[in-house]
Order: C-alpha cells, then sequence, then structure tokens
C-alpha cells in the first residue's frame, strides 16, 4: 500500500461516517429539535434531491479542475456546513444546511472512482475501490454509533455534530494531500 491508497482509504472513511451519521440521525436530531414528523420528513427529502443536484455539478467539475481538489473542497464545505445543525432552532438554517450538505453529499460517490483512477490508473482499481469500501463501512459504522452515544449520554447532539465537523475536515485535508500520478505505475 501507498501514502496515496492510505490518505483516500482514511479521508474517504471519515466523510462517509460524517455521511452516515447524520442521514442516520438527522430525522430523530430535528424531531427532538421540536420540528414534526412531517417537517422533518420534508427536510431530509430535500437533502436527497440537493444531493442529485450535487452529483451533477460534480461531474462537470471533475471534468475541469484536478479530481482530488474537487474531492477535497465539497468535503470541507460537507464538513463545515454540519456545523449549522448547531443553530436547528432556525428552519432558514436547516433549509441552508440540507442545501450545503445534501449538494455536498452528492460529491463523494461521484469521485472516488475518479480520484483512485487518476492515482493508480485502472489496472487494479476494482481491488483498491472494494479496500476503500471496506473502510466505508467501518465509517457508516462507527460515526453513526458514536454520534448515537454521545446523544446518549449528553441528550444533545452538539458534540456529535462538531466532532464530526473536524473530522471531516480533516479527511478533506488527507484527500487534498494526495499526489495524483506518483503511483500509476506501482498499481
Amino acid at each position: 500500500r501507498t501514502t496515496n491508497f492510505w490518505f483516500i482509504l482514511a479521508g474517504s472513511t471519515v466523510v462517509i461516517g460524517a455521511i452516515g451519521a447524520v442521514i442516520q440521525h438527522f430525522i430523530l436530531f430535528l424531531k427532538d429539535a421540536g420540528y414534526s414528523a412531517s417537517m422533518s420528513s420534508r427536510f431530509f427529502t430535500a437533502l436527497l434531491v440537493a444531493s442529485l443536484g450535487g452529483r451533477v455539478l460534480v461531474g462537470y467539475l471533475a471534468d475541469r479542475f484536478r479530481k482530488k481538489d474537487v474531492m477535497a473542497l465539497f468535503y470541507a464545505i460537507l464538513s463545515v456546513s454540519v456545523l449549522l445543525l448547531n443553530f436547528a432552532h432556525y428552519p432558514a438554517v436547516i433549509w441552508a444546511f440540507v442545501a450545503v450538505f445534501g449538494f455536498s453529499m452528492g460529491a463523494d460517490y461521484m469521485l472516488i472512482p475518479l480520484v483512485a483512477a487518476e492515482c493508480f490508473g485502472t489496472v487494479s482499481l476494482g481491488k483498491l475501490l472494494a479496500l476503500i469500501i471496506m473502510g466505508y463501512s467501518l465509517g457508516q459504522w462507527g460515526a453513526p454509533w458514536l454520534a448515537g452515544r454521545i446523544f446518549d449520554t449528553r441528550h444533545s447532539y452538539e458534540l456529535a455534530w462538531n466532532i464530526i465537523a473536524v473530522a471531516g475536515l480533516l479527511g478533506g485535508a488527507a484527500i487534498f494531500a494526495v499526489s495524483p500520478n506518483s503511483e500509476k505505475s506501482s498499481a
């Protein structure tokens, strides 16, 4: 394994963990913040719709800029947007979060294979993606579990959202540190 592999694995694992924690706890969080189940569902639906728009824009940007830079940027935007959840008592802030987080969330799934191919070529891409997806699974399990434990202990998601935001920023930094094309011949 190479430095790029570990950066991609670590960066994508913590960010998919952030995404998983928000997705799994979002409606519960909103209901706890005083929103009705119906309104919470509307917010969640809008978040998923925004992710579709994010995928379209990311595809466009990935064709024009360095893929790892686009990925790092969207990881940073996604992570910072999580901090908006600390102001959930303002519906306008939740709508802003839904738009920004959802849009940024759409970037993740589009860019992982592109960044991996840019770094390692396509000869072993399937094997590399399988390993990265295993990391995804750990992130998707660990971060939601941690968010739940924090809520159960503190009766608030604030610390969980702050940890998730910082972890996501570190994930974005890991992706930014990737050096494309330096390891294609060794893959």
